[in-house]
C-alpha cells in the first residue's frame, strides 16, 4: 500500500513522533510511505528509515504557502496515487480536503489533541472519510464541536518502541549535555511553542530552588519553538539566581532515547512521558491542559483516559511540581524501582507502536471498502427509512453499501435520507434530502437502478403516511425511466383498503420483488401482488460485519460492560401505542426487570440494556436499569450502539472475550445480530416480523406482549442454558441460509446492473 502522510512539521513533538514511529512500523511490513511537511528535526530519521520526505509549507495559513502547498499536493498525489491520504493537523487537512473533492482518493486524518473549537474554525476544519483519535475524549471533542459521526472515529494510541526507548539504552552520550549528579537529572522535552510551554516556564522558574534543596541537581530542557528565545532568557536568569548551571536548553534533538535513558525524573505529559516510561524513568505528568502528579497505579486509569494528556484533571503549578520532584529525589530505591517497573509495564501493555500501526490499517482497510466518491451520473439510488437514528434500518443502508461495493468497487450510490450531510458522512457516499421533491428527482436522473427497501415499507401500523411515500417514490423512479428493486422488505400490516390496492399496484409494476419472510410473501399474494413475482430471501442486516479491535474495546469501555463477567442484552422500547388493546405498562416492565434480576442472581450475569433508537427506547431502558438496581440490587448498564456493526461486535466478542451469553428483544435487529452472533434469544413480539424471524431459526421462545410473565421468561432462560449447545447449534444453521438468501440479492441487483 501507498501512504502520504501530511503533517505542519517534522520537528521534536509528540505528534511529530507518532508519525515517524507509525510511519516506521507500515515500512517495516512492507508499505511505502512519503512524508509531507516543511521539514524539521526528524526527517534525517525519516530518510534513513527509507521514508521520502516532501518539503511544502504546510505550517502557515499564509494563503501565498497554502497555495503552494496545495499545488505541490496536488501534482504529488496525482503522479504518485497514493492509496491513502493520511493527515495529522488542521491545515494539511484542510487542504488535503479540498483537493479530494476534485481528485476522489481515499482520505483519512488522525486528531492529536483537542483545539480551538470557535465558529472560524469550525468552519475551517475538515476531516477525512474516517478519522483516527489518540484518546476517547478526542474522539468524544470530535462528535460534540465537529458532527463526526461515531462510527467514522477509531480511538488509538500514541505508540512506543520499546526496543528503542528502554531502560539499556546506551545514554553516555548526552551526559555531559545534560550534567549534575546520578539520581539528580530532571528532563523536560516537548515543542516550545507558546500555546503548550507553561510547564517549561514553571520547571526554570523552579531551578533555583531545586538547586538550593538537591545540591547537583539539574534540569535540562529538551525542544524548539516559538517561545525558546523567552525560555532561554528565563534559563540564564534561573542560572544566575542560582549561581550555577542549573538549567541546561538543547534546542531540538533527534537522539531523544538517550536523554529519556539518562534522565531520573522526567516532567511532561502525552508520548514523551511514555517514551521517558518505556525507558524507565518515573514520570510526574504535568502539562498545559491538565497535571496528575508521579504517575502511579493509583493514576492509571485517569491518564488512559486521557491519553497521558491529564486533559480536565486540574492545573498544573510550580509549587506542584517541585513538591512532586522532591518527592522522587528524596525517595529510595526499592520506591523508585516500583514507580520504573509500573511505567514499563504500561507502555507495554498499553501504547505498543505495533496496536498503533494495527489500528491505522484498519482504518486504511476500511475507507479501501468505502464507495468511490463521485460527481456526476450514478448507478444506484437508495430509498427506506433511513437517516431517523433508527439503528436496524441505518444498519441495512450500511450493508447494501457495503455489500455492493465489495462486488463492484467502481460503483456509484445515493441515498434518500432524513439528514443528507450528516448521513454523507456517515455512510462515504453521496446523500440527498429524502423529502426534497426535487433533490430526489435530479438524483433518480442521475442514477439507474432504484432500491427500496429493506425494512417494513409497505404497512399502515405506524403511519398511513409513510406507505404513500415509499409507493410514490417507487412510481416515480418508474416514470423517469429506472430500474426498481423491492429489497427484501417485510410487508403489513396493511389495514386500509385503499393501502392495499396502492401496494399492490406498486409492487406488480417493479421491475424485482424480494421480500424475507414467508409471512411477507403471502400478505402480497392476499392483497393482488402475482405470487410468481416475489422471491423470499433475508434481511440485509444479515451480511453486516461486526466491528472489532480497539473500535470494539471502546465500545466496551463506554458502555461499562465489564470485561472478564459474562452478560445478557435486553432491547426494550416504549410500550405505549405498541398494541391495540390497553395494558398496565408499568406492570408488564416488572415482569421483565423481575426476569432479568433472576438472570442475574441464578447465572451470575450483568444485563446490558440496548438502546436501538434511543428516542423511543432509551428512556424506558433506563428506567428498567433503575428498577434493577433499587428493587433487586443487581447492577446493569444502558448502550447505545453507534450502529449495527458495534453492536453486532458486542454480541460477538473479540480476541478471547465472550460475547452475550442471550439476548431479549423487542426490537426485530436485535435478534438478526443475534442470529449472526449466534446467540440465542428470546422473542417479545409486537408485530408479525417478530413471530416470523423465530419461526424462521426454530426458536420456541417466542411471547406476545402484553401476555407475558416473569415465568414464562425464567423458564425459557433454564431452557436455553440446559440446551445451550444445541440451540447455538439450531442458530448457526440458521444464520448460514439466511446470509446466502441476503447475498443472493447482491448478486441480482450486481446483475440488473449489467443489463
Amino acid at each position: 500500500m501507498k501512504i502520504l502522510m501530511t503533517t505542519m512539521g517534522m520537528d521534536i513533538g509528540g505528534a511529530e513522533t507518532h508519525i515517524l514511529e507509525l510511519s516506521r512500523e507500515l515500512v517495516a511490513r512492507g508499505h511505502e510511505v512519503t512524508v509531507a511537511s516543511c521539514g524539521g528535526a526528524y526527517v534525517e530519521e525519516l530518510t534513513k528509515n527509507s521514508i521520502r520526505h516532501v518539503e511544502l509549507p504546510l505550517n502557515t495559513k499564509r494563503i501565498s504557502h497554502a497555495v503552494k502547498s496545495y499545488r505541490g499536493l496536488k501534482k504529488l498525489i496525482r503522479e504518485e496515487r497514493f492509496d491513502v491520504v493520511h493527515a495529522h493537523a488542521r491545515i494539511p487537512a484542510f487542504i488535503c480536503a479540498l483537493l479530494q473533492k476534485k481528485m476522489g482518493f481515499r482520505f483519512v486524518t488522525t486528531t492529536h489533541g483537542v483545539y480551538d473549537p470557535s465558529l472560524l474554525w469550525r468552519l475551517l476544519s475538515r476531516w477525512g472519510q474516517y478519522s483516527l483519535a489518540v484518546s476517547d475524549d478526542v474522539r468524544d471533542y470530535l462528535i460534540k464541536y465537529y458532527d463526526i459521526p461515531k462510527n467514522r472515529i477509531t480511538v488509538t494510541i500514541n505508540g512506543i518502541d520499546t526496543e528503542k526507548f528502554s531502560p539499556d539504552a546506551d545514554c553516555s552520550s548526552v551526559l555531559d549535555v545534560m550534567g549534575g549528579e546520578k539520581g539528580r537529572r530532571i528532563l523536560y522535552l516537548g515543542r516550545l511553542d507558546r500555546e503548550v510551554s507553561h510547564v517549561a516556564f514553571m520547571l526554570i522558574s523552579s531551578a533555583p530552588r531545586i538547586a538550593e534543596m538537591y545540591p547537583g541537581a539539574t534540569v535540562t530542557v529538551v525542544g524548539d519553538g516559538t517561545s525558546f528565545e523567552e525560555i532561554r532568557a528565563r534559563a540564564e536568569e534561573a542560572n544566575r539566581a542560582a549561581g550555577r548551571e542549573v538549567v541546561r536548553l538543547t534546542g531540538a534533538r533527534t537522539d531523544v532515547r538517550e536523554f529519556m535513558a539518562a534522565a531520573d525524573v522526567f516532567v511532561g505529559v502525552s508520548r514523551s512521558a511514555l517514551e521517558a516510561m518505556a525507558a524507565g524513568t518515573p514520570v510526574i505528568l504535568a502539562g498545559s491542559q491538565g497535571y496528575l502528579g508521579i504517575f502511579e497505579k493509583e493514576k492509571l486509569t485517569d491518564a488512559l483516559d486521557t491519553n497521558f494528556t491529564c486533559r480536565g484533571k486540574g492545573d498544573a503549578s510550580a509549587g506542584a511540581i517541585l513538591d512532586d520532584i522532591g518527592t522522587l529525589l528524596s525517595a529510595d530505591e526499592d520506591t523508585i524501582d516500583r514507580y520504573r517497573a509500573f511505567g514499563i509495564w504500561t507502555v507495554r501493555n498499553y501504547y505498543s507502536v505495533r496496536q498503533m500501526a494495527d489500528d491505522a490499517l484498519e482504518v486504511y482497510g476500511r475507507v479501501m471498502h468505502d464507495p468511490v466518491p463521485f460527481r456526476g451520473r450514478g448507478d444506484v439510488l437508495l430509498s427506506g427509512y433511513y437517516g431517523f437514528d433508527n439503528m436496524g434500518d441505518d444498519s441495512i443502508l450500511e450493508t447494501v453499501i457495503t455489500s455492493l461495493t465489495a462486488e463492484k468497487p467502481d460503483i456509484r450510490i445515493t441515498a434518500l435520507t432524513k439528514k443528507p450531510k450528516f448521513d454523507s458522512r456517515r455512510f462515504g457516499i453521496r446523500c440527498v434530502a429524502r423529502m426534497n421533491l426535487l433533490s430526489v428527482i435530479r438524483a433518480m436522473k442521475r442514477s439507474r437502478v432504484l432500491i427500496s427497501g429493506g425494512g417494513s415499507l409497505f404497512q399502515d401500523s405506524t403511519s398511513k403516511k409513510s406507505l404513500l411515500y415509499y409507493a410514490h417514490i417507487v412510481n416515480l423512479a418508474r416514470r423517469m425511466g429506472m430500474k426498481t428493486y423491492i429489497l427484501a422488505n417485510g410487508v403489513g400490516v396493511i389495514f386500509s383498503e385503499r393501502n392495499k390496492k396502492i401496494t399492490a399496484k406498486t409492487v406488480n409494476r417493479a421491475d424485482r420483488v424480494t421480500v424475507r419472510d414467508e409471512e411477507s410473501l403471502q400478505e402480497l399474494v392476499n392483497i393482488g401482488v402475482a405470487r410468481e413475482k416475489i422471491r423470499c430471501t433475508a434481511d440485509p442486516a444479515f451480511m453486516l460485519t461486526p466491528c472489532t479491535g480497539e473500535r470494539l474495546r471502546a465500545a466496551i469501555r463506554d458502555y461499562r460492560i465489564p470485561e472478564g463477567k459474562d452478560f445478557f442484552v435486553v432491547s426494550l422500547r416504549r410500550f405505549e401505542g405498541l398494541q391495540r388493546k390497553a395494558y398496565d405498562e408499568a406492570a408488564l416492565l416488572r415482569e421483565i426487570v423481575g426476569s432479568c434480576a433472576y438472570a442475574a442472581e441464578k447465572y451470575d450475569l450483568t444485563p446490558v440494556f440496548i438502546a436501538m433508537q434511543p428516542n423511543l427506547d432509551l428512556d424506558v431502558s433506563e428506567l428498567a436499569c433503575d428498577m434493577l438496581r433499587t428493587g433487586y440490587g443487581v447492577e446493569g448498564t444502558v448502550a447505545c450502539p453507534a450502529d449495527g456493526a458495534e453492536l453486532l461486535g458486542i454480541l460477538s466478542g473479540d480476541r478471547g472475550r465472550t460475547g452475550a451469553r442471550f439476548v431479549i428483544g423487542m426490537r426485530l435487529h436485535l435478534l438478526i445480530y443475534a442470529i449472526d452472533a449466534l446467540v440465542p434469544q428470546i422473542g417479545l413480539s409486537l408485530d408479525p416480523k417478530i413471530d416470523a424471524i423465530m419461526r424462521r431459526v426454530y426458536q420456541s421462545h417466542l411471547f406476545r406482549l402484553p401476555d407475558v410473565t416473569e415465568a414464562d421468561l425464567t423458564s425459557s432462560m433454564d431452557e436455553i442454558f440446559e440446551n445451550y449447545e444445541e440451540t447455538k447449534t439450531a442458530v448457526k444453521n440458521a444464520s448460514a441460509d439466511f446470509k446466502d438468501l441476503a447475498k443472493s440479492d447482491i448478486d441480482e441487483i450486481i446483475k440488473m446492473l449489467g443489463e
